[in-house]
């Protein structure tokens, strides 16, 4: 399954977002999203130089997202995006109970004639 990251329709109306100066530094801020689903630590990098290493060359933007706030350091000398957790919270079909009861209604529904009646 591939992974997806979730990108907040109003994100050019973020006073931090919109802060940044060019494209290329918007362009290093959705690559540091695609890059924080992919970490170990899902929205965390271990250091400044684990997250150059994962945004390639978008890392010479990483002083610009860091000076607005959509990226931020922690205690420990990692960097994590800011607001990660309350902004990916999980999808209901992620959970496993979900998943199985949206199957359970799918295979029903094809079952039936199409409208959910059998």
């Amino acid at each position: 399954m591939r992974p997806w990251v979730k990108l907040d329709a109003l994100v050019f109306q973020d006073p931090r977002f919109a802060a940044l100066k060019t494209d290329g530094q918007r362009l290093a801020y959705i690559a540091a999203l695609c890059q924080a689903k992919l970490a170990r630590e899902e929205g965390r990098w271990s250091s400044r130089a684990h997250l150059e290493v994962a945004v390639g060359r978008h890392a010479k933007h990483l002083d610009a997202l860091l000076e607005v706030g959509l990226l931020e350091s922690d205690a420990s000398g990692g960097i994590c995006v800011a607001y990660w957790g309350e902004q990916r919270g999980s999808y209901p079909s992620d959970q496993p109970d979900a998943t199985r009861a949206r199957k359970r209604v799918e295979r029903a529904r094809k079952a039936s004639d199409g409208w959910g009646t059998v």
